[in-house]
């Protein structure tokens, strides 16, 4: 008997389905902002049915969250390679580039006027405390390798990412990995320096 040929399995196909939906969502969001997304032009530009969408987001609010989340997971990656300083660099670097991007200028902006968006900027927000945990564990991390003492990743991140949207939003000139680096050793260098360990010095590396 002839071998019959091997189909595709589903689930393959499915996560290919998802992601064109993602990505085709914030095109549009970042085109023309939510008020006038309607699953019936994502469905045109994903090249799926619109029965596909309702059914697997039967909330818009729900597929903007996943589109959103695709889109910082794909965009502003945060690697643990054990370098602190060096890692935290990167993330600000691609933190900056999506922002100077035409998809992560349009979000921004989007962002920044609450009134127009309001449901981009609660959005947004529910994604940067969705990664929280995942920026914990990496300070967690170089704190257990003696980089830097116990800190909070709600404040930290603050403190890094506040810059990185002052400069997008008010700076005149493009950022740099200088730029970034000179953002991390300085909150780094803070949070050592009001640190009561006395050996919060011990381990540390810097970016080369």
């Amino acid at each position: 008997m002839a071998e019959q040929p091997k189909r595709a399995r589903p689930g393959g196909r499915t996560a290919a389905v998802r992601q064109r939906i993602l990505r085709a969502t914030i095109e549009l969001v970042a085109k023309h902002g939510t008020e006038h997304l309607n699953y019936e032009e994502i469905a045109r530009t994903a090249g799926v049915n619109r029965v596909t969408l309702h059914r697997n987001w039967p909330s818009r609010n729900d597929l903007l969250r996943d589109a959103l989340a695709e889109f910082a997971s794909e965009s502003i990656p945060l690697r643990d390679t054990g370098n602190l300083v060096a890692d935290l660099t990167d993330y600000l670097c691609t933190m900056a580039r999506t922002g100077q991007s035409t998809v992560g200028r349009a979000l921004l902006q989007a962002a920044m006027h609450s009134g127009d968006e309001p449901v981009i900027r609660e959005l947004g927000l529910q994604l940067l405390d969705n990664r929280l945990p995942e920026v914990q564990a990496l300070l967690d991390r170089a704190t257990a390798r003696g980089e830097i003492p116990r800190v909070d990743a709600v404040f930290i991140n603050q403190m890094l990412s506040g810059p990185v949207h002052l400069h997008l939003t008010r700076g005149r000139t493009p950022f740099e990995r200088a730029d970034a680096q000179r953002i991390v050793d300085f909150v780094l260098a803070g949070a050592r320096a009001t640190a009561t360990e006395p050996d919060v010095h011990k381990g540390r590396t810097r970016a080369t």
